[in-house]
C-alpha cells in the first residue's frame, strides 16, 4: 500500500523542515554517483564528500519528519510515509555501501563482491566487457568491468579490469585488476583510452592496484 502525505502535512513548518534536507540529500546522492563519480573518480574526495552529505540528507531527513509527526499527532498515515523514506535510504545504502577515500578500504568494503567477480571471471563468465551488477556499478567509472589482456603475456596478463578514474580526455587512469595468475613486472594492461599501467600492488586474493 502507497502512503500519501496530505497537502496540509506536507505545508506544515515542520515538514517544510523535515522535506528540504530529505530533497537535498536525494539530489546530492544523484550528483555524486551519477556526477561525480564518472567526472571526478571513485575515490575523490568530492564525490565522497557529496555521498556523505547525501546519505545524512536522506536518512536524517525523514527521520525527523518521523519524530516531529508522531511527537505531534502520534501514530498516523504521515509518519509511516516518513519511515518509509527511511527504511528506503537504508536499505540502499547497504547494498551500496558508503563511499571510502583509498583503494584498501574500498577493497575491504567490498571484498565478497569482489571475489565473487573474480569467481565468474574464473569460470569463464566474463569474456568481454559488461555492466556491473548494480551492488558494485559504481565501483567504476563508467560502470563496466572491461577484459584486459596484455600482449607481452597473455597467458599471464589477462584479467578483469575496474576503471577507478581517467582524466576527462582518457589519456590517464588508473584502477584495480583481478589476475588468476600472479602477474610478473612485465604485465601491462590499458588503463584509459591513451594509457596503460601495470600492477603495483597487491590487495588481496588477486586483485591488485593498477597504475
Amino acid at each position: 500500500m502507497i502512503i500519501f502525505m496530505s497537502s496540509s502535512a506536507a505545508g506544515s513548518p515542520s515538514h517544510r523542515r523535515a522535506w528540504w534536507p530529505t530533497v537535498m540529500g536525494w539530489a546530492a546522492l544523484a550528483c555524486s554517483y551519477f556526477v561525480a563519480v564518472p567526472v571526478f573518480g571513485v575515490l575523490s574526495p568530492v564525490t565522497w564528500t557529496m555521498a556523505y552529505l547525501g546519505w545524512l540528507g536522506a536518512i536524517l531527513g525523514p527521520a525527523y519528519g518521523a519524530l516531529r509527526s508522531a511527537r505531534i499527532r502520534g501514530l498516523t498515515p504521515t509518519v509511516m510515509w516518513w519511515c518509509l523514506w527511511v527504511v528506503l535510504a537504508v536499505a540502499i545504502l547497504t547494498m551500496l555501501r558508503p563511499p571510502v577515500l583509498t583503494v584498501d578500504d574500498l577493497y575491504q568494503r567490498h571484498r565478497a563482491d569482489l571475489d565473487q567477480l573474480a569467481a565468474e571471471y574464473r569460470a569463464e563468465g566474463i569474456g568481454e566487457d559488461r555492466a556491473l551488477p548494480l551492488r558494485l556499478r559504481f565501483l567504476a567509472v563508467d560502470g563496466q568491468a572491461h577484459l584486459r589482456c596484455t600482449s607481452r603475456d597473455p597467458d599471464r596478463g589477462c584479467g578483469v579490469y575496474l576503471m577507478l578514474w581517467q582524466d576527462w580526455r582518457a589519456e590517464a587512469g588508473f584502477g584495480i585488476a583481478y589476475f588468476p595468475v600472479r602477474p610478473n613486472s612485465e604485465v601491462r594492461i590499458t588503463t584509459a583510452s591513451g594509457d596503460s599501467g601495470g600492477p603495483t600492488r597487491e590487495l588481496g586474493k588477486g586483485w591488485w592496484l593498477v597504475e
